[in-house]
Order: structure tokens, then sequence, then C-alpha cells
């Protein structure tokens, strides 16, 4: 902190001195009322010059701070009820720290001719650390006057005032006591002549903004303030009249465009970490490392708020990140800044046209966080209603194309070379760069790096906001299902197949195409929608003119209305074609009433008595537009994870109970780490604008509605939800868990879940690996049987379940764990004919991984292998 101060400074004549001065106050009993005059050294000192006591000020402070430091470590090892940790060390640092404390004191009531540094680095010691922040063991009074004095010679420049209202602020928390309120009062009234910067350094986006607003002219300077002042009360869920009026006074001298430039260099940089890390806060009290400071939220949802009123895309996609950090989940907390998330989610409602509704979509899906869902489709419903459209309608209209000039695919000149973006499958996007003579590149040009910057980057940012937006259109296209979606033929072409972002997922599925009584279900390929007896119909001629142009509709096609020989031959079909569909549909799971629910009638327990990782579950219900609140151990005995489904008029329900001792089985803020799954349910929703009896279901809201009322279409859906969590979130999938500290009941279920019976994806996994399995290298080293892919190594032989994708080594079915790893694996480059079912690559891999079992490196697998 000193260093640079004493740069260069001969400090010998104050060293001597002073070190004399310690030696004479070690014998006191009473040092902390001690005084210069007390001794023969003491005297000496007050014979010095003021410039040698500013001296001896500084190179006390320099000794200070690392027994401050040492004080406290020892407070963190040996905690007491004593500023110093509560032992004999500690004691003894103390006293060496109060010798030269009251000796700093007592030369700072003199005048000292101080430089700006100098100050700044005594207002930073006073309030570095909380548990010393006290007018009893620290001058802060003295050097507030120290501040006065010098105020008195020259103006504060801009990183004393930061460092007077980081002091002003502490104060402001200890403003109870009424001689820190009088203390905060001087301070207040040494800002109030100047410019009072709110902003505290020690976040990386405050740091930027300090380091900005001091390379401004003193007038733009006070203008700034002066804004943000303002901007620190907006306090409330979106701007008032008078606010917003207030803040364009500001903006009109500062200019938008000026205000805009320097924000959006901030905003990205609220995501990164402090650079002053705090390092001790209670035990009850969240991480302060991963929240944003108080005041600057406030500060910050104003600025949001005033630049929305430009918004462009750069702005959208800087309030699209904020958003998303914001809604991170602090543990002790929830999402760490719930306001200011929800001003950008404000702000992207308030942009003109397409390009905040681009970005609402997107966070409709990232976000899992239930307020905050409900304030983006709040959003999303504003900008429709100010474009005339439902929100739906706007969510289809407002893709993006991100420069895509084809579907999937875009060429753009740069000098000499053209690059080529091409979006391929799992959202990969790949760049390659085509030279003069025609001949390709992978890696970029120097070229094109030296003279085309900002051509370059617009194309990655591009290529990274393809992969961001791909899983929310993929996510949102597979809802249709249960929205019973359609649209008129000419709709549907410019909306999805012809769209040059989502064509890449529609071009990929299978569509119903009817008119009156005439129906027929295409895929595209190769620049025509082939039916599935092969017949061809070019899109934007023959289709209108067979179909009759406008009446025709189209919706996403579900194997529920297709037969067993069609489902086949669909599957057969994209497999010559090479079609990997962005999702399950050919081969999509059905799910259909059985005899154990026709007897309980309004109740299933097909999904019944799984022990289910409770975090897991809550996010992936989430991306599944669910509903789910973790329980605790304070909770009632059993909560549900509900599905609202308006179109029907109906919600349904599973319900899961929390599990576990509390403190074993339960974080830090006792929410459970498992949940026991029980019975789904269906129930009318008094809620809806829709009557569940219009669709032949009771519309009693009281009692649950017979399982065999409920459309096959909506159970088949709901069920495969429902399949979905048990498959992923139960802790069968886990090969660590099979000793997780519950009782000898769950560790019993982890080895009949393992090992168990076939559910209905598994099912469909085995389907797939029977059609797949003869064209792997290893096909001869492969087979399956029930419920195993069984693999022959060269060591040994091992059953992979097609479930839980656990292994058994035989032939005494030994079990061998293999934690998934993230590198590449020989299964990635597989053709499958749909994406999304992690499992079924997890088997692949581990299936290639143990055919070679004898090239295997990893020890703790082969020591499992081998037995020893």
């Amino acid at each position: 902190m000193t260093e640079q101060i004493f740069a260069g400074v001969d400090l010998s004549e104050v060293e001597a001195p002073l070190d004399n001065l310690l030696t004479e106050m070690a014998p006191f009993v009473n040092w902390h009322h001690w005084k210069l005059s007390d001794c023969n050294a003491g005297d000496t000192i007050r014979k010095m010059s003021p410039a040698k006591w500013r001296l001896i000020v500084l190179l006390i402070l320099q000794r200070v701070l690392p027994i401050e430091d040492q004080i406290k470590l020892l407070r963190v090892k040996t905690p007491g009820n004593t500023k110093w940790g509560g032992s004999d060390e500690g004691e003894t640092l103390w006293k060496q720290r109060q010798m030269l404390v009251v000796t700093a004191a007592e030369l700072m009531g003199k005048k000292l001719p101080l430089q700006s540094a100098e100050l700044q680095t005594l207002l930073d010691w006073v309030q570095r650390d909380s548990d010393l922040f006290d007018i009893v063991w620290t001058p802060i009074a003295k050097v507030i006057k120290l501040a006065e004095n010098y105020k008195k010679q020259q103006a504060f420049d801009l990183p004393l005032i930061e460092s007077l209202t980081n002091l002003q602020a502490k104060l402001q928390d200890r403003q109870s006591h009424k001689k820190y309120r009088a203390l905060r009062g001087s301070v207040e009234n040494l800002l109030n002549d100047g410019p009072k910067l709110l902003i505290q350094s020690g976040e990386a986006w405050s740091d930027q903004a300090i380091k900005d607003l001091q390379n401004l002219k003193p007038q733009s300077l006070a203008l700034w303030v002066s804004l943000l002042e303002h901007c620190k009360d907006a306090t409330s869920a979106k701007p008032s009249p008078k606010w917003s009026a207030t803040a364009a006074e500001w903006v009109k001298s500062l200019t938008l465009k000026r205000i805009k430039a320097l924000v959006l260099t901030w905003l990205p940089l609220v995501d990164k970490p402090r650079t002053n890390p705090i390092t001790s806060w209670s035990d009850w009290d969240p991480d302060p490392n991963k929240l944003i400071i108080g005041m600057h939220m406030d500060i910050l949802r104003g600025l949001v708020w005033i630049i929305s009123e430009d918004g462009d895309d750069d702005t959208a996609k800087a309030f699209r990140d904020l958003a998303i950090s914001c809604y991170k989940k602090v543990p002790g907390l929830g999402p760490r800044a719930i306001k200011l998330g929800n001003a950008c989610v404000y702000g992207l409602g308030e942009i003109k046209g397409m390009i905040g509704v681009n970005q609402l979509a997107l966070l409709k899906v990232r976000v899992t966080f239930r307020t905050a869902l409900k304030g983006i489709n709040k959003a999303l419903e504003k900008s429709a209603f100010r474009e005339g459209k439902t929100s739906e309608e706007l969510e289809e209209m407002g893709v993006p194309a991100y420069g895509l000039t084809d579907v999937g695919f875009c060429r753009e000149s740069m000098g000499d070379f053209v690059a080529e973006l091409s979006v391929g499958a799992k959202n990969s996007v790949d760049i390659v760069w085509i030279k003069a003579d025609g001949t390709q590149q992978k890696s970029v040009p120097a070229w094109v790096k030296e003279n085309a910057a900002d051509d370059l980057k617009a194309l990655k940012t591009n290529g990274k906001d393809i992969q961001k937006m791909l899983p929310a259109q993929k996510q949102r296209i597979e809802g249709f299902y249960l929205k019973q979606k359609s649209w008129p033929l000419d709709q549907w072409r410019d909306y999805y197949l012809n769209h040059p972002l989502v064509g890449f997922l529609a071009r990929r599925l299978i569509w119903t195409v009817m008119q009156g009584d005439n129906s027929f279900d295409v895929i595209w390929h190769d620049n025509d929608l082939v039916q599935l007896d092969g017949a061809i119909f070019n899109c934007d001629v023959r289709l209108e003119l067979e179909l009759g142009g406008e009446g025709a509709v189209v919706s996403l096609w579900h194997p529920l209305t297709a037969t067993t020989q069609q489902i086949v031959a669909w599957r057969d079909k994209l497999e010559r074609l090479s079609i990997t569909q962005p999702f399950k549909q050919a081969h999509r799971e059905i799910y259909l009433l059985n005899d154990a629910e026709r007897q309980t009638a309004n109740y299933s327990n097909r999904f019944a008595a799984h022990l289910l990782k409770q975090h897991q579950l809550s996010a992936l219900a989430a991306v599944r537009g669910w509903q789910y609140s973790l329980q605790g151990a304070w909770d009632a005995p059993a909560e549900t994870v509900q599905l609202k489904l308006a179109k029907w008029g109906i919600f349904a329900e599973y319900r899961v109970a929390g599990v576990g001792e509390v403190g074993e089985q339960t974080t830090e803020a006792g929410v459970y780490h498992y949940v026991v799954s029980d019975q789904v349910r269906f129930y009318a929703d008094h809620d809806s604008e829709v009557s569940a009896s219009e669709f032949g279901m009771s519309d009693d809201t009281t009692t649950p509605i017979g399982l065999a009322e409920i459309p096959e279409l909506v159970f088949s859906e709901v069920f495969r939800d429902v399949d979905l969590y048990v498959g992923v979130c139960s802790v069968g999938n886990d090969p660590q868990w099979e000793d997780g500290g519950l009782d000898a009941r769950y560790q019993q279920y982890w080895r009949d879940y393992g090992f168990g019976e076939l559910g209905t994806s598994a099912q469909t996994r085995k389907t797939v690996l029977e059609r797949l399995l003869p064209r792997l290298k290893i096909a001869e080293q492969c087979e399956l049987s029930d419920r195993y892919l069984i693999v022959k190594g060269e060591l040994r032989t091992y059953k992979i379940h097609l479930g839980s994708t656990n292994i058994l080594m035989m032939p005494d079915d030994q079990y061998l764990c293999i934690v998934p790893g993230r590198g590449k694996s020989k299964a990635d480059d597989i053709f499958l004919p749909f994406e999304g079912d992690n499992q079924l690559s997890l088997i692949l891999s581990k299936a290639f991984l143990l055919a070679a079992d004898g090239k295997i490196k990893d020890q703790t697998i082969l020591t499992q292998i081998n037995g020893r």
C-alpha cells in the first residue's frame, strides 16, 4: 500500500527515532493512554518538522499493516471474543499495533503536509478491516480531520473522492451510534462541495467505471456523478414517469450515445469475480464475493433503464448476458441479483421491434428461476401487444438469422479470403477459410486478423449466438406437441422450413400437411419435401397446387398418429437419408394407460418410489417447462413438480418428498439432496381460460381427473417427461453412489434400478442399438441381451445396462465403476438418428473403451478389471 510513497525517500532520519520511541514505550502498562511527552524519544519526535511527522505517520502505517494481517489470521485460527483472536501471540501483536497506532494518532492531530496519495493511503487503511473499523481502536476521526485540512489547501481528486465515498458507506452501516453518525456527517460535508462518486471499488465493473470516469473532463465528471446519484434511486420494479423525466435531463446533457458507449463496456464485467476479494463473513451469510454491492445494483438498474431507450442488438445481448448472470444461484441465497436481472428483462421488453424479443425468447429457455420466467413472459406479452401480435407469434417472427444467408450456412468475403460458416449436429458451428486459389484452411488468415478484425469478431459472435439460440429453438419446437400448434403453409415455410436458423432444425423433422381430407407426412431432403412413400413435392409450387395453397395447414408429426409399420418405415427412411433429428420424433417413446393405472383410476404409481437427486430434478424440470420449488427440512412431507397445460385447461403433478437426515443429506441451507418420488396425477386448472370439459375431461378442481379421460397425446407427453426425470435424476445412474449415506433400502434401490428391468426410454435405446451395432467396428465384440449391451474385451467381458449405463463384469457380475469423462470419444463420430440422449452416447463410449480394455491406462479402472 505504501511502497510507491516511500520510493526514493530517505527514511533514515525518522526510522531511528521511531525505533527508540518503541523501545521506551514497551515497559509502559497503560500504553493505550500514552503520549509522546512521556519519554525522551517522544520529546525528540515532538521537536521535528511537520514534514518529518508526516513520514513517521506513514512509516508507522507501513509497520502496522503486516501486524494487522497476522492478527487477522489468528482471528480465523483461534477465534475468541477479542480483537486479537484470544491467544498470547495475538495479545503481543495487538500491543505492538496499538503502540504504533496511538503514536500515529497523536501526530495526526497536527497539520501534516500530506500529498493526495498519502491521504488516500490513510483513508483506505482505517476501513480495510471491518473488525478494526472502530473509533476506539483506529483513529478514524483523526484521518477525517486530516482530510478536512487537506481540502482547505486543494480540491479532492477522483481517487480521494472514491475513498471518502467508501468511508461514508462504512459509517452508514454504523449509524445507530451517534459518534459514527457525526463522523458520517463530516465526510458528507467534505464530499458535498465537489463531485461525489457513489461507485465503490472492488468489483470488476466498478473498477473499470472509476477508471473511465477518472479520464473525463471535470464538467463531464460532474454530470456523470449527478446521473449516478439519480440512478441510485432506481429502487422500484420499473422507472416512474418522474424518475424518467429527471433522467432525461441528464441524458440530454451527456448524450445517450456516450452513456451507452461506457455502460456497454461495464455490463459484461458484472459477471467477473471481485477484484478485491472479501476474506471473512458470517457462517450464516452467503459468500459476498458472489454478490453485487447493494447500491451498485440500484445504479446498474438505473443505467439499464436509461440505455434501453436506444436499444440495439449489442444492448439486447448485453442485457441478456447480464440477466443470466444475475439469475445464477448463490448457496444460501438463491439468485444473486434478482432485481437487476428483472431490470434487464424489463429493458428487453422496452426495446422496440424484434431485437429485444429475440433475447427474451432465449432467456425463456435458459432461465429456470420461476419468478424471473413470469417477468420474461410479461415482457414478451408487452412486446407482442405493442407489435399487434400474440407473444407466440412474436417469438416465431423474432428469431434472428445471425448473419446466415441460407439455412444453416453463410459466406462472407474478407479481402481475398472467403469465410464459410456452417451449422452442424449437436449445435456445433464450424468456420473454414477459402483462399483465392480455392483451397481451404482452418485457421484464421493473418491478413484477416490485421485488416478485418471487426468483421472477424462479428462472425465469431454470430457463431456463439447461434450455439446459444439453437437449444432454445429446439425446446420451443418440441413444446408444440402439448400446445397443438399448426400454421398456414406459407407462414410455416417462412418461419420454419426456410428460416436460416430455425430451418436447420425444421428440415430434420417430420411434418404433417393437411387440407380437408388430404393429408401426408413429409421431411425435407435434397431441396424437396419427401413423403414416406417416396413422392416428392416442391414446397414453393407443386405443394401449393396440390393442396390448394392458402388452405393448407402444417403441424408437427407425432408417432401417436401413425401405425407401427409407418413408424418403422420413417426410422428406416431417416437412416437411409442420414438425417439426425434434433430431438426424438420418429423414435419418440409412446406411453399408454396400463392395467395398474386402470385399477387406480385417477393416479399412476408407474414412476413412484424412485430416489432422485433434487437439484438435478429442479434444473431439468425448469428446462422442460415444469414448476418446482426446492424442498428443505422445514417443508411439508410432500411437494409436487407441476406442469401447466393451458391449452387443455388442466395441470399435471408429480409428487416428491425430501428424504435424509438434516446436515448429512442436506445442504448448509437445509435443502435436501434427495427426494423420493410418488404418484402422477392430473387436475382441472381453475386459473385456466379453457375448461377441461371441452376435451371430455372432468372440470372438478378438487379431485384428480380419471386417467382414462386424459387425451392420449397429453398422457404420453407428460409421462415421457416424468420418465425423463427418473432416467436422468435417479441415483441409480450414478456409478459412485452405491453407498450414498442413506439407509439400506436406498442402497438396495440403487442396485435394483441400476441393473433392473428396462423402462420405456431404455427400450427405445435398445431398439436403436439393434440397428446400429452391425455397422460399428466393434460389432463382432458386442451383443444385446434383455437388459444389457454385452462387450467382449481382451481382458474381460462386460455388461452395460441400457437404462442406467452401469457396468457389471462377467462371469461373477462384479461391479465396474467408470466415471464419465469430458474428452472426445470414438462414439462421438457415430451416426445417431436423434440428438439429446446422453445415456445412449455414454453407453457407446463405454463400449468402445471396454472393447479395447487392453489399452486402458487409467489405473482406477485397471485395478477393478484385474481384481487388484
